[in-house]
């Protein structure tokens, strides 16, 4: 076996250690606590390693021991203040449950994943006693219990009892540590272990060190005594010394030789002295070479301060450890063996160790280990150590890793705990053939289930048991039987049916183990004939309770499927040849292939009350060509395209096939019923055509076709696919949306659903119809005299040859342009829908926002009519368009387009004309603008605005009923009542007429020389660049304010007229007419008919007033008026200034009034 090496012994001073709660043993008379050792030979005291003493005084921050009572006498003494550290020390500190140590150690993972509890093995406890009434340990002593026995070496006798003393409990602390149970957070490590107390302490606390010899010895010869043997021995204690070899006087070497040697595990404490030494080393007899030593730890995991250490030491917890102790330690005041006490010291952490050592033994005895001994157990603990860093001696040690130590054993899991890849047993069949036996393996965890499937050759019974090692206790379960159980013997018995898989696992429900496997399968028919099958038959209102059989003859050669439909309850079928061989496996389907003719069985099974039996023939795959029919009924036909393969259906009965058997489909609907077929493409590019007969699909590696079909639909798969569909020679109708396009007529209707592209045409005759509908994005509709289309992200939608075509857009800014024919077409355009139709088509289109009306040939006309809000209208040669809220229509090429505003709102027009010569006119509810190839015309508008640019352009205001006013200037012109307004502006010639009422006009000059002419019927002002007249006024008004040269010529009326002129204005009126010029540079009046008169008003500067014959002049350096034919002229001379008067022969009468000379 092995061993560690021999290790030098080192001389040194030694000093009572400084202890929380001990019990001191000596072979000699008691020496000083507080002495030093003189001689080698001298045995120092020896002490249970518990932590120091609560009982001190806080001096410089030590801890310092109080003086023991003792027999002085004795070989041993128990130290005083062995329990005052758990009373008074709870306060200051947070006490270590053992739960919270096992979390370090990973016992509780152990225990949750292996379930290893020391069964089996019992620990011996060299200590105190066992105080075993506790309820924790057992609550009593003997072979039921969990105290199988033990020794009092003090008194000889069999009541080893932890009896109240000066300094008891120290040993039930111990054993609680190793193996207390039920206790919550505060069982042992090692729940499940047996122990043994021997004690070597006296009721007062005294021993002799031969106690502890005959201890040990009696656990050799006892070892095997009990039920369970004895495989670990614990000594919590120790003596005053601190080296890595055996002192001079160790007089245990000789026992524990013994035990190591059958293989025993002696866990001893390392000694709490480290403060009194400060370099490594071990207490004895820890520094045995035939022990174990353990150092105590924190909750941590660094080294607790007091322990002493060496590297050939385990680590473990052994600070503020709570365990049990007997009921009078805990001064509760009653009588209950329940306590709990809380002690620190490498006492603490060597129980620990073995109990941890029972743990690993069993772990090594679960994978075969054979010849365990005590250094198998440690170098394994040690291997598996985790690795920490002392400061205080700059060394690394080792800290118990329980469940590194377990993981690193067990073994790996061999069969998966997955149903779905369960171990497959392939078939099982009758007893008359060899079973499956034998099959090996291991629940290695607690969470484990071997998991295993099989195919049942025959319909029977199979019985599955298996041999069972160890704790583990079989616990099954089954998936897929109908029904199974686990009789008398603990084996699982499953019901099973020829063909059909089931699923069966093993686990535990105790404790790991080792099982070898066995399955046996024991087999345990008139059938009702139902003939030949046709393409699909369903018999409706079976039931079955257990199994019935069928006998049944193919139809056709191909696919034969049978399905369950279970109302109630559950049934399955298999399929049978004519021979009882098994064609397909049990379950609510079955598929074979069969040939026409072919007798086949079909076994019912399970438990309903009302199920339907479907059985389908109707598939036929030949030559890379894949034939369905349907039925004399109404089907569903289906085909979809894949990569690898493909499908097809009838009525919801899907058939996979691979691509390398078929890449041709045929679908036939039969005859009779109504037919549907769904053909559905793959990913890629795929290509559809459909008419009134039938339709297909095909794209990369296949092709699908239908025929003797009432509905087709098609669906792209994706890629870039097209569907062309075709009309009937009747009425057709065409509905088109961007997923969807429907065509259908008598006999037949087809869809495409999915397809980016799709192509309509309806050639063949009827009265046919489309319908086109918008997406939610943004989509265009084109219509022309005899197709259109409809377009929008992911769907182009187009139809030829349909005698009506509508289009509608709800969402989306969407737009649609009608297109004329060569004939004479009319585009009409609501703010809500618009027509563009002829003889021979009819275009419509509805909730657009905008439409555009395209004349392309003839004779064409739009008529643009306005919403109830507040409209404009925008009209040149090639285009008019009308906007409002919502909407936009536009029609271009137009010959004639009338536009009317009739519904309300401010509704507003601006015409604008063309390179020609054009003629604008306006009254005051309508106006048109007319040129070479146009005619724009609008009605009811509250606003009219002309602009002409280019050619010889005029413009005609027509004033109303009412009272108008007409202004122009020499850029603009304007007529305006409280109804109307008309705004020209850049004509050439511009022309208001008063129509009736009260009108009056207001001419405006330009910047250059000006020339108004002025009758009692019209007033023309004109100059460069324009030409402006009003007729018809009764009041006109004219104004040179803007630079020039500016002159007036009036003419008077058949009647008596008044002409009068003052320094910066004339004015010429009559019956009917006031014409009035001012800022003029010079006038000039005549008169020709009537009584007429002129006065002539000089103003307050130097006048010169001339006549001579017919003619009269009053001028002055910045103006000039003259009077042509008047019968009488009056100059006004009385403005002031030095005025001239030059008069000879006249033909009028003459006067003047003021000065002159």
């Amino acid at each position: 076996m092995a061993r560690r090496a021999p290790r030098r012994q080192v001389t040194k001073t030694r000093s009572p250690e400084t202890l929380e709660s001990r019990v001191v043993m000596s072979a000699d008379p008691l020496l000083s606590l507080h002495g030093s050792l003189s001689m080698l030979d001298d045995v120092p005291a020896m002490t249970t390693h518990s932590a120091p003493a609560l009982d001190y005084s806080l001096v410089q921050g030590a801890l310092v021991e109080t003086a023991p009572a003792h027999d002085p006498d004795a070989d041993f003494w128990a130290g005083d203040g062995l329990f005052n550290e758990t009373q008074d020390d709870l306060g200051q500190r947070i006490e270590q449950t053992l739960h919270e140590a096992n979390q370090q150690t990973g016992q509780d993972d152990v225990l949750a994943k292996y379930g290893f509890t020391g069964v089996g093995q019992t620990v011996a406890v060299i200590d105190t006693g066992i105080a075993y009434s506790h309820n924790a340990l057992g609550g009593g002593v003997g072979a039921n219990y969990k105290v199988v026995g033990g020794w009092d070496f003090t008194e000889n006798d069999a009541n080893f009892y932890d009896d109240q003393g000066p300094k008891s409990a120290h040993g039930t602390h111990v054993a609680g540590i190793i193996g207390a149970q039920g206790a919550g957070n505060h069982s042992g490590v090692s729940t499940g272990v047996d122990l043994v107390g021997l004690r070597v302490f006296d009721d007062a606390g005294n021993g002799y060190f031969h106690w502890v010899e005959q201890a040990l010895q009696w656990t050799y010869d006892n070892r095997n005594s009990y039920a369970n043997p004895i495989t670990a021995v614990n000594l919590s204690l120790g003596t005053e010394w601190n080296s890595m070899s055996n002192p001079a006087w160790a007089m245990l070497e000789n026992e524990f030789a013994q035990l190591e040697s059958v293989g025993i595990f002696i866990s001893v404490s390392a000694g709490n002295s480290f403060t009194n030494y400060n370099t490594k080393g071990l207490s004895y007899p820890a520094a045995s070479d035939h022990v174990v030593p353990v150092m105590a730890t924190d909750g941590n995991g660094q080294l607790s301060y007091f322990s002493q250490r060496a590297e050939n030491a385990i680590a473990a917890p052994g600070r503020y450890i709570t365990s049990t102790v007997p009921d009078y330690a805990a001064n509760d005041a009653d009588t209950i063996d329940d306590d709990w006490l809380s002690m620190s010291g490498t006492s603490m952490a060597a129980p620990y160790v073995a109990g941890a050592s029972v743990l690993i033994r069993q772990a090594m005895e679960f994978v075969g280990q054979t010849g365990i001994d005590q250094w198998d157990i440690y170098n394994h603990m040690m291997a598996t150590a985790d690795t920490f860093y002392d400061s205080a001696t700059s060394t690394n040690f080792k800290r118990l890793n329980l469940f590194a130590a377990i993981d690193a054993l067990m073994p790996a899991d061999d069969f998966t705990s997955s149903q779905v890849n369960a171990y497959n047993l392939g078939t099982i069949n009758d007893s008359g053939a060899t079973p499956l036996a034998n099959l090996s393996g291991v629940i290695s965890t607690l969470d484990d289930a071997d998991t295993f499937k099989f195919v049942a050759g025959a319909s029977g019974t199979v019985t599955i048991s298996a041999t069972q090692s160890h704790e583990l206790a079989a616990q099954w379960n089954v998936w897929g039987a109908n029904s199974w159980t686990v009789n008398q013997a603990g084996e699982c018995v499953i019901d099973v049916v020829a063909g059909q898989t089931y699923t069966f696992s093993l686990a535990t429900s105790d404790g790991l183990g080792y099982y070898d496997l066995s399955v046996d399968l024991e087999a345990s028919f008139a059938a009702v004939e139902w003939g030949s099958i046709g393409p699909q038959e369903t018999r409706t209102g079976l039931s079955v309770n257990g199994e019935t059989w069928y006998q049944v003859t193919a139809g056709r050669t191909g696919y034969f499927t049978a399905e369950t439909i279970a109302q109630s309850g559950a049934a399955t079928v298999a399929i049978y040849d004519a021979q009882m061989g098994a064609l397909a496996a049990d379950g609510t389907r079955a598929d074979v292939q069969v040939t026409a003719g072919e007798t086949l069985y079909l076994r019912l099974t399970g438990n309903s009350a009302d199920y339907n039996l479907r059985m389908t023939n109707a598939l036929t795959v030949s030559g890379g060509v894949a034939t369905l029919v349907g039925t004399g009924g109404d089907d569903s036909l289906s085909f979809s395209a894949g990569g690898g393969s493909h499908s097809v259906s009838l009525n919801s009965v899907t058939y996979t096939i691979a691509s390398s058997h078929a890449g041709a489909f045929q679908l036939d609907g039969g005859v009779g019923g109504y037919d549907r077929v769904d053909l559905n493409g793959g990913v890629g590019d795929d290509a559809a055509t459909l008419n009134s007969a039938g339709g297909s699909i095909s794209g990369a590696g296949y092709s699908a076709s239908s025929s003797n079909i009432d509905y087709t639909v098609v669906t792209g798969g994706g890629g870039n696919d097209q569907a062309v569909l075709y009309d009937s020679a009747g009425d057709d109708q065409l509905v088109a949306d961007p997923t969807k396009v429907e065509l259908r007529g008598v006999g037949y209707r087809n869809r495409a659903e999915g397809f980016s592209r799709v192509l309509s045409y309806a050639t063949l005759g009827g009265y046919d119809t489309a319908v086109f509908h918008d997406s939610a994005g943004n989509d265009l509709y084109r219509a022309w005299d005899n197709r259109a289309l409809m377009v929008g992200a992911g769907f182009y939608n187009y139809a030829l040859g349909y005698d009506r075509i509508d289009a509608y857009a709800s969402t989306g800014a969407d737009r649609a342009e009608l297109f004329g024919g060569a004939g004479d077409d009319a585009f009409l355009a609501w703010s809500t829908h618009a027509v563009m139709q002829s003889s021979l088509s009819y275009s419509y289109a509805r909730g657009f926002d905008e439409t555009i009306g395209y004349a392309t040939g003839g004779n064409d006309q739009a008529v643009l009519y306005d919403s109830a809000g507040d409209d404009q209208l925008v009209a040149d040669p090639t285009k008019v368009e009308l906007r409002g809220f919502g909407y936009r229509n536009r029609a271009e090429g137009f010959s004639r387009v009338l536009s009317y505003a009739t519904l309300g709102g401010y509704d507003t027009a601006v015409f604008h004309d063309s390179a020609g010569n054009d003629l604008y006119r306006a009254w005051d509810n309508r106006a048109l603008m007319v040129g070479a190839g146009f005619y724009n015309y609008a009605l009811g508008y509250d606003r009219i605005d002309a602009y002409a640019s280019t050619g010889a352009d005029r413009a005609e205001l027509f004033g109303g009923a009412g009272d108008d006013a007409f202004l122009a200037w020499s850029t603009h012109a304007v007529m305006q009542s409280s109804l109307s307004y008309s705004y020209a502006r850049g004509f050439d010639e511009t022309i208001g007429y008063a129509t009736g009422g009260n009108d009056q006009a207001v001419l405006y000059d330009s910047a250059g020389d000006d020339q108004l002419v002025a009758d009692p019927t019209k007033v023309e002002l004109r100059g460069f660049g324009y030409r402006n007249r009003a007729e018809g006024f009764s009041r006109v008004l004219s104004y040179a304010t803007l630079g020039g040269y500016d002159t007036a010529v009036f003419h008077d009326s058949a009647g008596n007229d008044l002409y009068r002129a003052w320094d910066n204005r004339a004015l010429m009126v009559g019956a009917g007419f006031y014409n009035y010029a001012l800022g003029y540079d010079r006038t000039q009046a005549y008169s020709t008919s009537g009584s007429d008169r002129a006065d002539l008003y000089g103003g307050a500067g130097d006048d010169v007033f001339s006549a001579l014959g017919a003619d009269a002049t009053l001028l002055r350096d910045d103006y000039y008026h003259a009077a042509s034919g008047f019968n009488a002229v009056t100059a006004h001379l009385d403005g002031g200034g030095d005025d001239t008067v030059n008069v000879g022969v006249t033909d009028f009468a003459f006067a003047t009034l003021g000065g002159g000379s």
